[in-house]
């Protein structure tokens, strides 16, 4: 590694600000929060705990890709701030193009798949 690259990975690690570009201090977006051990192994416990009680009842769980078509949230959502103001939508790059949705919640997404595959989920 160049000595002048490794005093800008020094000065990027001490947090002190190069020359050039000033250093880029990241965060927890406002009202989230990161949970590290210990507190992330209570909040396993919880789930755990909660698994175990809906799978009594005959549940279990759906997991849904975080992305969808925009239009399965639109259907499902059509007039909400949800759908109009609050979501992260975006064209891939696949051919043809998909206009995609990041998955604001499940709902949605569980029903989709609900749909999609209730002849393989008959009994």
């Amino acid at each position: 590694m160049s000595t002048g690259r490794l005093a800008n990975l020094r000065a990027v690690s001490s947090g002190k600000r190069s020359a050039n570009k000033p250093v880029e201090r990241f965060q927890a977006p406002k009202g989230t929060n990161d949970v590290f051990p210990p507190a992330s192994k209570r909040w396993e416990n919880m789930v755990v705990a909660f698994v175990q009680v809906v799978e009594r009842a005959g549940y279990g769980l759906i997991q849904g890709p975080m992305f969808e078509d925009l239009g399965v949230f639109r259907r499902m959502g059509e007039g909400t701030d949800v759908v109009g103001k609050e979501m992260y939508d975006f064209l891939d790059t696949g051919d043809p193009p998909q206009h995609l949705a990041r998955r604001p919640e499940g709902t949605a997404s569980v029903a989709r798949a609900f749909v999609e595959h209730r002849t393989a989920l008959a009994p």
